[in-house]
Formats: C-alpha cells, structure tokens, sequence
C-alpha cells in the first residue's frame, strides 16, 4: 500500500512537474522577467519546498545536523544535476547555450556557500535565538533577486519577440493559472514524498542506515529533476539552470 501511494505522488510530480517548466517559460515571456530569474526565483521557490519542509522538520527536532547535511547534500546534488544537462543540450555545450546572467546567481550562490561555513566554523555572535547567518543571508537573497531581475531586463529584443511568438497563442492570465495550478500539484504531491519514502524504508529494511537516508534525500530532489530536464527538453536551459542554482541559493 505504502509503495503504491508513492509512485502515485512521485507520478503526479512527474506529470506535474513537466507542466511548470511548460508554464514557467510561457511566464518569463509573457511578464518579461527572463527565464534566468524566472527559474532562480519562482520555479526554484516551488521546487525547493520539499528540502525546506524535511529541513524545517529537523532543524525544530533538534536534529540540526540531518537539517544542514539535507541542504548540502541537496546543494551537491542539484550541481550534479547541472552537469547532466549536457546529455539533453545537443551538439552545443550546455554553458554555450546559457545566458550570462547565470555567472551572477553562481557567484551569489558560492557567496551564500561561504558565509554558511563561516557561520559553521566560526559560530559567531547570537540574535536573540538565531545566528547572525540568518539576517545576512535574508538580505543577501533579496539582493540577489533584485540584481538578477534588473539584469535579465536587459536582455535583447531579439529574443524577447522569439519567446513572443512562442507562446502568442497563451493569454497571459491562462498562464498564471496554469502556472498556480501545477505548481501546486508539485508542492502538494512533494510535501507527501518524504513521508511516505521513509516509511517505505523503514517497511524494506532499508530506514536504519546510510541508504535509507539517502534514498529520502534523492526522493526530496525529484520535483528539481523532472522540472529541470524538462525545461531543458523545451529548450529552455536558461530556466532549468536558474531552478538549480536558485535552489541551491534559496536552500542556503
């Protein structure tokens, strides 16, 4: 019972997820925010809500090394999902294809990988009951948000009137909607996933040990995957690269 309700969430996230890459890059047209903030913002803001919730549920456990080793590990693991881009991209390779724009959200991510170790290694002064991270760290996105936004503003017409004739046909509260729509599916199904892969462990023997906590963690990165291959199947590399580094900023 439990195995059949997971690959029916992990199948509505599948099919759902495909849909949000669809009405993701329809949005980035139709608004004119660019498919790189689109993905670093709002598509990774989706996707990202199963490793928040696992981390969250952690972190108020008291858990807090199962709470920063699933966010690192999620960050590692959406590099490596970077780098399987390559095998959808064609002939060009993948960093030919993506805007430049994206070397701003990596260095705002490598940014936000330093000041966590430094919070990690150096502990530093306390706010009340929170760290000095947190503050920086908010301030930090909201400065990444903005800066990348004024930035894809700047893309060419060119493309702009390419992406129009693309989804001319979609009217611009159509895409909203649909965009509401399956991204909630995605957040709705995900929330489930973790749950039901750890007891689906626990139920296979596998729940007390390194694979069990494995398996959670590659369970949790699944609506990144479907998402990102398929933004890139649509040829949109720009929003499946922003979902991965927006993620892995947001998750930081």
């Amino acid at each position: 019972m439990t195995l059949l309700a997971f690959l029916g969430v992990a199948l509505l996230v599948v099919l759902a997820g495909s849909r949000v890459a669809f009405y993701g890059d329809a949005l980035a047209e139709k608004r004119g925010w660019g498919r790189t903030w689109v993905g670093l913002i709002l598509v990774a803001a989706t996707t990202s809500l199963p490793e928040l919730i696992t981390g969250s549920s952690a972190a108020f456990q008291g858990l807090v090394d199962i709470a920063v080793g699933d966010v690192l590990g999620s960050t590692l693991f959406n590099l490596f999902i970077l780098s399987l881009l390559d095998a959808v991209s064609g002939r060009v390779p993948l960093l030919g294809r993506l805007h430049p724009g994206h070397a701003l959200a990596l260095g705002f991510s490598l940014l936000f990988l330093a000041l966590q170790g430094a919070a990690l290694w150096w502990g530093g002064p306390l706010l009340g009951p929170v760290s000095w991270y947190a503050p920086a760290a908010f301030f930090l996105y909201l400065l990444a948000a903005r800066l990348t936004f004024l930035y894809e503003k700047r893309r060419s017409l060119g493309q702009e009137e390419r992406l129009a004739r693309l989804y001319e046909h979609l009217e611009a509260a159509q895409v909203v909607r649909g965009y509401l729509l399956w991204g909630g599916l995605v957040v709705a199904g995900a929330s489930f996933l973790p749950s039901l892969a750890e007891r689906l462990a626990e139920e296979t023997g596998l729940g007390a040990g390194f694979v069990g906590t494995a398996f959670v963690g590659a369970v949790t990165s699944l609506p990144e995957v479907v998402v990102t291959l398929s933004a890139a199947r649509l040829g949109a590399f720009d929003l499946a690269a922003g979902n991965l580094l927006g993620s892995n900023t947001l998750l930081c």
